[in-house]
């Protein structure tokens, strides 16, 4: 089963019929920070910018063995490189190699998939595994928009940090990482770039219908859950390509410091009610445990 997953991981998704028209990006440029699997919503963002909307793709995986299987197969053919956050170095190449850009995706792994199950608390995560899920998150975006500001200043472009909208409340550790990465792009990164003709806003993704989220643990129940708190508020799973198109769009978007949600009113809908949410949660947790 886990061979069969890992090779699903690395083909293309199968992204539908297109429900909606993305806009002309013709001659614009769109760099994806975190492409590293073409089943997941970094790449295929980028695929649907360049086929749909005909912009010029940028890639950047963790490994040369990756980029070189990307390079060989991917479909949209895009300019692909290595790049870590967390390095110095990879930064500054990271910004001497890019030209000017028009959309800027953060979107990197950066919480451990063994912290997405129940009952797992943040302050119990392993201090290291804390930290580095910090730093990759937020302060990850930071770095990155500070080594592109020039780019994306000159096309007056936008920079997304990924966000999910799935672990607003408790026993899921990740939420501790994107409030932070929500709070400093929408309320610090945001009036900052703003002065430079620089927007930053927020994708928030909820858990969407792809290959990658059968790679998040089922004895974590993420995936079981999510459909059980769906059924509870009425509302449906967006696949991937409709995600990926919805999010595509909002390149031209003019706002700055806004939290798209690309969840089909998931999120509207759980905030209505609190109360209702948290019983929720705890019927669909209970009901797994049995």
């Amino acid at each position: 089963m886990a061979k069969v997953l890992r090779d699903l991981l690395t083909k293309e998704a199968d992204l539908g019929t297109p429900h909606m028209k993305v806009p002309n990006l013709k001659g614009k440029n769109v760099l994806v920070i975190g492409a590293d699997r073409p089943s997941g919503f970094g790449y295929n963002f980028a695929k649907v910018a360049a086929l749909e909307g005909g912009a010029t793709a940028y890639l950047t995986v963790q490994n040369d063995e990756v980029k070189k299987s990307i390079e060989e197969t991917a479909t949209f053919k895009p300019k692909v490189s290595t790049f870590e956050v967390t390095d110095p170095n990879s930064l500054k190449a990271l910004g001497a190699s890019m030209p000017e850009l028009d959309a800027v995706v953060y979107a990197p792994a950066y919480l451990n998939r063994k912290y997405f199950g129940a009952g797992k608390n943040w302050d119990d995560i392993d201090e290291k595994d804390k930290q580095e899920s910090l730093l990759v998150s937020a302060e990850g975006a930071a770095m990155v928009a500070h080594a592109l500001e020039k780019q994306l200043s000159a096309r007056k472009g936008v920079v997304y940090g990924v966000s999910f909208s799935l672990p607003d409340l408790p026993p899921y550790t990740i939420g501790r990482a994107k409030t932070a990465l929500e709070d400093l792009v929408t309320k610090k990164m945001a009036p900052e770039l703003k002065t430079k003709g620089i927007r930053a806003n927020i994708l928030l993704l909820t858990a969407f219908s792809s290959v990658s989220s059968l790679m998040i643990s089922r004895d974590g129940g993420v995936d079981r859950l999510l459909d059980y708190v769906e059924s509870q508020l009425k509302v449906a799973r967006w696949p991937l390509g409709q995600m990926v198109r919805e999010a595509v769009a909002t390149i031209t978007d003019p706002r700055t410091g806004h939290i798209f949600e690309l969840d089909n009113g998931l999120r509207r809908e759980a905030w209505k009610d609190r109360a209702r949410l948290a019983k929720i949660y705890a019927d669909g947790l209970a009901a797994m445990s049995q």
